[in-house]
């Protein structure tokens, strides 16, 4: 009997701070900028307008070399601290003090076919050489000691044959670095945690964009699809771990030459003059313009995917209808760019981290 009422009370405890409506959320940024960028003015101010108390900044990837095998691969080069000591002047010093409070989050991208066949002593190694790496760029790029970093996120979109070798760098990552340990996860493992198992990791951020690939579903917005969120989210049971929540901002171009995709970019607004609308997300282009070194001609064709304040809407409403959120759960953006920045109002951003209170 004891042992029962124990486990009852456990459970209500559990649901009361695991609700469908958090009475308190947190606000995230993802900064994913790949190559030596300085945070610009516009960045910053969002940081504060937002009241973001949290960014994810990708410290680095790891991916296979055909040389030196899978080894971390640096595409970021932000200096945190740098940028604090630009702003130590002008009006940018009202800024100053709220963004050394800032609470930055090393984050790493891992490719998945880093997994493949690998063998324990070479998960070992690459565990003892990303905790290495990310304190000393940690300090190096924030001017902040290591005892200031609490947070290690990983990002790998893993699968059922890797998810055991992946799960055993986590636990090295973990105890290795002595920190707490975060990761990314998909809707299909966030549905089928029997099948594809629960990370090993204090909380997870579950990534509500990128739903669909883009070389398969060409009619439909891969970015942010209702449909395809709906049917991983509806139904679901609560997952086991603590849940943050993360949702795009971003809008991409897809360039098709001779019917094929060869590429895709962040949106630049200016492409539009080149372009004529057709049926759906679809695009002609009708004057010769170039991206990224990427030359469009007439009989070129692009897709357009964006993401608008409606399709957040929908998309922030079913998510508080299905998914259990607890106290503190961080909402998290992706991604803090000034292009990316551009195509909302402020006060539009502000509402999408204000809306899980509600």
């Amino acid at each position: 009997m004891f042992r029962f009422i124990s486990v009852s009370v456990c459970l209500i405890i559990a649901l009361s701070s695991c609700t469908r409506h958090p009475g308190r959320t947190e606000a995230a940024f993802y900064y994913w900028k790949n190559g030596p960028y300085h945070m610009n003015d516009p960045e910053k101010q969002a940081i504060k307008s937002c009241n973001v108390h949290h960014l994810y900044i990708k410290l680095f990837e790891v991916k296979p070399d055909p040389v030196f095998g899978a080894i971390p691969f640096a595409k970021q080069n932000l200096n945190w601290s740098e940028d604090l000591r630009y702003m130590s002047y002008g009006k940018d010093s009202l800024l100053l003090p709220y963004l050394e409070q800032v609470n930055i989050i090393p984050t790493v991208y891992i490719t998945n076919s880093v997994f493949k066949n690998a063998r324990v002593s070479f998960l070992d190694s690459l565990s003892d050489n990303i905790v290495f790496l990310i304190k000393k760029r940690y300090s190096e790029k924030t001017g902040r000691p290591d005892s200031s970093l609490h947070e290690i996120q990983i990002d790998c979109d893993w699968t059922l044959s890797t998810k055991d070798r992946y799960f055993r760098l986590l636990k090295a990552v973990k105890a290795r670095s002595g920190k707490k340990i975060t990761c990314t996860l998909r809707l299909y493992p966030y549905k089928f945690p029997d099948k594809m198992g629960v990370p090993p990791v204090d909380r997870v951020s579950l990534m509500c964009y990128n739903l669909l690939s883009p070389y398969d579903e060409q009619e439909r917005n891969s970015i942010l699809d209702m449909d395809e969120l709906k049917k991983y989210l509806n139904g679901a049971a609560a997952y086991p771990l603590p849940l943050d929540v993360a949702l795009p901002l971003f809008s991409w171009v897809h360039i098709y030459q001779h019917n094929r995709l060869v590429n895709m970019l962040p949106l630049d607004e200016n492409i539009r003059e080149h372009l004529t609308k057709k049926e759906g997300l679809w695009y002609d282009v009708t004057s010769d313009l170039e991206l990224d070194n990427i030359y469009l001609r007439p009989g070129d064709r692009v897709k357009i995917e964006d993401v608008t304040m409606h399709q957040l809407t929908d998309a922030i409403n079913e998510i508080k209808s299905e998914v259990s959120l607890s106290e503190g759960a961080r909402i998290q953006l992706f991604h803090l760019d000034e292009t990316v920045l551009k195509q909302y109002r402020n006060e539009e951003i502000q509402s999408v981290f204000g809306a899980f209170t509600d």
